[in-house]
């Protein structure tokens, strides 16, 4: 998706995201798929399936399955365990659709250990070094990286709100220096 499209589209589902989250609602569900843009320009988006919304500290059980936009807390449940709802998973999943959108591929295929992408990032994360970013990361602006960050913060306690996209708004967020000029070695693993 081009940039400029994707930012008409990011305040609104952040704004719909603030809305439920302010009322103790968290979606659940937040995927490419239930994003419904309502005219080509993307003035006008609807955030849509509400099958698994529950109320803000609800228990929900164990799923043998993840998906590229589950948090890292989901993704490692054992059977027998449950996940505290808190909307600071739909931030995750939000961040993760984020990259999906502007790059077209999703950054991994679970928040996992067994991930090379996710573990990647995870340690890119803890090292704090926004500028030795795994090369997938290295297509995204040096100022947008805090900003994914933000969203993907590994510790859920410390991951932003929806709404705190709003301050990365006026940054570019994607990289325009060719991969060819990169320095190789801050490839991926």
């Amino acid at each position: 998706m081009q940039e400029d499209m994707l930012k008409r589209c990011v305040p609104q589902i952040a704004s719909a995201l603030d809305f439920m989250h302010n009322r103790g609602m968290v979606h659940r569900d937040i995927k490419p798929n239930n994003i419904l843009l309502m005219d080509t320009e993307c003035h006008w988006i609807k955030l849509a399936d509400f099958g698994l919304t529950r109320l803000q500290g609800t228990y929900v059980p164990f799923v043998p399955w993840y998906k590229p936009y589950y948090a890292p807390e989901h993704c490692c449940l054992r059977p027998g365990d449950q996940l505290l709802l808190h909307p600071s998973l739909d931030v995750w999943a939000f961040g993760v659709v984020l990259y999906f959108a502007l790059f077209g591929l999703f950054p991994w295929r679970g928040a996992v250990r067994g991930d090379q992408y996710y573990k990647g990032f995870a340690w890119w994360q803890v090292g704090r070094d926004l500028s030795k970013a795994p090369q997938k990361w290295q297509k995204i602006s040096v100022e947008a990286r805090e900003m994914f960050w933000d969203l993907l913060e590994i510790n859920a306690g410390q991951r932003g709100s929806a709404i705190d996209i709003l301050k990365y708004m006026h940054l570019p967020w994607k990289d325009e220096v060719s991969s060819e000029t990169k320095n190789p070695d801050m490839m991926d693993l």
